[in-house]
Order: C-alpha cells, then structure tokens, then sequence
C-alpha cells in the first residue's frame, strides 16, 4: 500500500461538510472538542487532520515531512464528494499506528455518519424490507 499526503482542498472538503451538516458539527463538538462554529475550531480540525496524514506518510517511509500549517478554506461540498474525500483522506492515514489513534477514529466515525445518511436517503432503502 502506498500513502501520500493530501492537498489541502481534500481537508477542506471533508471539513466543510462537518460545517455544513449541522446533526455532524453538533455531534464532533459534543464529543470531540472542536467547534466547527468559530474559524479557530476548523482551522484546529483541519490542522489536525493534515497533521494526522502526515503522521501516516512519515510512517509509512520513515520519512521525516515537516508539518507546514494549513489555512482552513470553506468549500461548498456535495455529500457525495466529502465522502469520498473522506475515504481518500482515511485510506492515506491508514499507516503505521495512526489507525489506532482518536483522531482516525472520528474520521472514521463521521465516514460511517455520512454513508448512513446516504443510505438511509435511499428510495431502494425504503423499499427494502425491515426483517
């Protein structure tokens, strides 16, 4: 598996969907700490993440990549596209120990929240028996 570090419009997309989807943004401040309601919240979460990217690549090649922080740029998103900017994003932090840390997990955690929207939104989903 190779790795690599993101551009920062994957993190802004993933972060501007947070933003956007109010139930996601309540939910990651809740539990998480990061107030997606105030710039110095998206830039820590979108720092954060990049940071965690870094962490895999490094890693990965026992590299040493300096951390150059990022700005946070509001992005309007599409569900579809911030998820699979979320999977891009969580397949490049899938190295060394960084699946084991909270971070991933929350990215993980909102991955699942987004593909069950997706899911549940379904006409073929509705349709579909509850056994």
């Amino acid at each position: 598996m190779s790795a690599y570090i993101v551009e920062p419009k994957t993190i802004n997309r993933v972060v501007s969907y947070c933003v956007i989807d109010r139930d996601l943004c309540e939910w990651i401040k809740f539990y998480h700490h990061y107030d997606l309601d105030t710039e110095e919240g998206k830039n820590k979460f979108a720092n954060d993440l990049y940071k965690m990217n870094v962490e895999a690549v490094n890693q990965r090649y026992n590299e040493i990549n300096t951390i150059k922080p990022i700005k946070f740029e509001f992005t309007p998103v599409n569900q579809f596209q911030a998820l699979k900017s979320m999977h891009c994003l969580r397949y490049q932090c899938e190295e060394g120990d960084v699946p084991e840390t909270e971070l991933f997990k929350v990215l993980d955690s909102i991955i699942h929240f987004v593909e069950h929207r997706i899911i549940s939104s379904l006409p073929q989903y509705e349709i579909a028996e509850w056994e």
